[in-house]
């Protein structure tokens, strides 16, 4: 006699697939969660340790320091013969630089050692 044959289904598992997806969307948005969770904190972190925890006075004595160098003549290497000036003339420089009619060029010459 001869036996009747088996048929066999390579069908895809489908529940399970569908349940392999919504896991692995679950955990794809709660990494997601986490991280911006942890952005947040980091940030408002930051936030504390740059504005809400500085000295006021110090803060006040910073500003006036910067606001002295920008408006000031100063020497940054007397060396070298290097200045700041204010900011105001430093731009009144620029000014007068700028409208001046740009340079011929010249070719590059090598500096001579003595």
């Amino acid at each position: 006699m001869n036996k009747p044959e088996t048929q066999v289904h390579d069908d895809p598992n489908t529940p399970a697939a569908v349940l392999v997806g919504l896991v692995g969307c679950l955990i794809i948005f709660a990494v997601i969660v986490a991280l911006q969770a942890l952005f947040y904190r980091a940030d408002y972190s930051e936030t504390v340790s740059k504005v809400y925890e500085v000295d006021p006075a110090g803060k006040q004595q910073l500003i006036v320091q910067q606001l002295e160098q920008l408006h000031t003549y100063r020497w940054i290497n007397q060396a070298e013969g290097v200045v700041a000036v204010p900011i105001e003339r430093a731009l009144e420089l620029a000014v007068v630089e700028l409208n001046q009619p740009p340079a011929a060029s010249q070719p590059a010459t090598p500096d001579k050692k003595e």
